[in-house]
């Protein structure tokens, strides 16, 4: 006879006829499977997992990559200060080779002689990419990261590094929070696209061949990041490995491997397995099911 896993189910078919062979359905098995699966993961993951850059040994690298970033108002006219200043060195530099003096051309650009001087030295157009100097906001970079990824306002950021020992001015908070926002807004660091919970769960699940390449990159990043979610992983596709094959020896090596998991969830799961081996050794030796009754699920 198939049946859930009901202990009630179990102990009225006992009492009605022992010699009744009891058969777990394999449906409720697999369900009982994913609702593991998702217990476990809903406490061990955020709803949503950014992806990280990997090194070839598999570790999350942590340097920034480079990127191009949408100009600001003051990049944009930095650079058009720069194209300018190179326009008119070249001019300088033309007058100088015809033998004009430093002299002559300070007085005809109304500049200094130095700086026609260094105009005359110039290799190229000058660089016009901001560079940071040391900012009493430094010390406090983490906390501000922090209050970004928290979308708290600059205003209270300050706040919070007032109460932190923060001496320096409000708009130096107020850049490097504008410049971290815009980080963030196009992906300075190289991070792709966000996964959810739902769709790590699906990866969980699938066998690893089935999964596309990219799949297997997102698996191996959300292992990587969270790796307590390692001995769920092997768990649950040891499991299904099991199903799929009928694996008596399988099964009898999950009865007897109980402490040799870390996790509670998977210790309670196998203690369950444990409370009526004999059917679930019967489901995986007999194809009988719950499909008649049901529906075809199995």
């Amino acid at each position: 006879m198939s049946r859930d896993r009901y202990n009630v189910f179990r102990q009225a078919i006992e009492e009605a006829n022992p010699a009744i062979v009891q058969v777990s359905d394999r449906f409720h098995l697999t369900k009982n499977l994913w609702e593991l699966l998702d217990k476990v993961l809903l406490k061990a993951l955020p709803a949503k997992i950014l992806r990280t850059s990997l090194n070839d040994d598999g570790f999350i690298r942590d340097e920034p990559t480079e990127r191009q970033l949408p100009m600001s108002a003051d990049e944009k006219k930095r650079v058009m200060n720069g194209q300018k200043k190179w326009t008119l060195a070249l001019r300088i530099k033309e007058l100088r080779n015809q033998g004009l003096s430093y002299l002559k051309l300070a007085d005809l650009f109304h500049l200094d002689r130095r700086t026609v001087k260094k105009y005359c030295e110039m290799k190229g157009p000058m660089d016009q990419k901001h560079r940071y100097r040391a900012s009493p906001v430094d010390p406090y970079a983490d906390h501000i990261k922090h209050c970004v990824h928290l979308g708290k306002t600059v205003k209270r950021t300050v706040k919070e590094l007032r109460d932190m020992g923060y001496k320096g001015t409000y708009s130096a908070v107020r850049i490097r929070v504008q410049d971290l926002r815009r980080d963030v807004k196009f992906g300075e660091k190289k991070r792709e696209a966000a996964s959810s919970r739902k769709h790590i769960r699906y990866l969980f699940w699938l066998p690893f061949e089935k999964l596309e390449s990219k799949e297997k990159e997102i698996l191996d990043d959300a292992l990587s990041q969270y790796p307590v979610t390692q001995e769920l992983y092997g768990f649950v596709q040891l499991f299904r490995d099991m199903i799929h094959f009928s694996d008596l020896e399988t099964f009898y090596f999950l009865l007897s491997s109980k402490e040799n998991y870390q996790s509670k969830s998977i210790r309670l799961f196998i203690d369950k397995l444990q409370e009526d081996p004999q059917s679930i050794h019967n489901a995986l030796v007999y194809t009988y099911n719950n499909g008649l009754l049901e529906g075809q699920v199995n």
